[in-house]
């Protein structure tokens, strides 16, 4: 589970995050939640679309290593997080995107591996921001 402090994010904002690990019990040998933002373009080659995707940042924002999960008690993880004040704000065009989220990564012993991301929407700054 995934939680941030403020639903209206905009370029240069600071806001909490806070992540929560449940599960059967189970040893997690990383836990990590990176802020990353990319950039797709598409654009026809040809008689084919293509689409190009770019990763403009990937910033790891926490991270916890060698914990133990149990029933009923599920490890938090919590951090504040700045999006950079240059940043492009989110936006989906015909052939242009900005794509900004949380992705949330694991790796638990005797278990697949898990890398979750979850959609943040990065408002274009306005005069009273």
């Amino acid at each position: 589970m995934v939680e941030t402090s403020a639903a209206r994010l905009v370029p240069g904002q600071r806001f909490e995050i806070w992540v929560s690990q449940s599960g059967r019990a189970m040893r997690v040998n990383r836990l990590s939640v990176h802020l990353v933002c990319k950039e797709e373009a598409s654009y026809r080659q040809g008689t084919s679309t293509r689409t190009e995707t770019e990763t403009v940042l990937d910033a790891l924002q926490a991270e916890r290593t060698e914990f133990s999960v149990g029933m009923g008690k599920p490890e938090e993880l919590s951090a504040t997080v700045t999006l950079p004040a240059d940043a492009m704000h989110s936006f989906s065009a015909e052939h242009n995107k900005i794509v900004w989220k949380l992705r949330v990564q694991g790796d638990i012993e005797r278990w697949p591996d898990f890398d979750r991301e979850f959609p943040l929407r990065v408002a274009a700054r306005t005069q009273g921001d």
